[in-house]
């Protein structure tokens, strides 16, 4: 059977939150107060996350988290571990522009899993060396606690080697 990609107002059932969240939080890359069930399911009825299933089981998950009222940042890409590189997740990036959360908005990406910048690089998104522009400094290295100051964090040396800055949308 084909994975199917639901958007809402595709309705899931109630407990299909708990299975995706104890999934997605065995994942050491995401953050663990992003991957409760009712975070989960309060993205997806705002139309800033999508689900991939497979005979009604959660398989991928991919969102983008409102930063500001013009940003959000892609922040939340999965997929199920059995199922990798059988590019799943770029099915999904093909499908994100669809979300209806994120019209009128700006949507980035920052991340230091090559896998992501190679899937999202592979549907067209761009990684950019301006940490500045478009997108504030303080959305994209201001969060990160790579560093204990600003100053170090303006010198990072991750930038555009271990740390990538991606745009999805402008």
């Amino acid at each position: 059977m084909e994975p199917e990609i639901k958007i809402f107002p595709d309705p899931l059932p109630a407990d299909f939150w708990h299975s995706l969240s104890r999934a997605v939080s065995n994942e050491p890359l995401i953050l663990g107060t992003r991957t409760t069930p009712e975070a989960l399911r309060q993205l997806y009825e705002q139309g800033l996350a999508m689900v991939m299933v497979e005979s009604s089981r959660p398989i991928g998950f991919l969102a983008a988290w409102p930063v500001t009222d013009c940003f959000a940042e892609i922040g939340t890409a999965w997929v199920d571990p059995a199922l990798r590189g059988q590019k799943l997740c770029i099915k999904m990036y093909h499908a994100f522009d669809q979300l209806p959360g994120l019209r009128d908005r700006i949507v980035f990406g920052i991340t230091m899993n090559p896998r992501i910048v190679s899937s999202g690089l592979h549907i067209g998104l761009t990684c950019h060396d301006n940490w500045e522009d478009p997108i504030p400094w303080s959305l994209t290295c201001g969060p990160c606690d790579k560093f204990a100051t600003d100053e170090d964090k303006r010198t990072c040396s991750h930038r555009n080697t271990t740390c990538w800055l991606r745009l999805f949308r402008t």
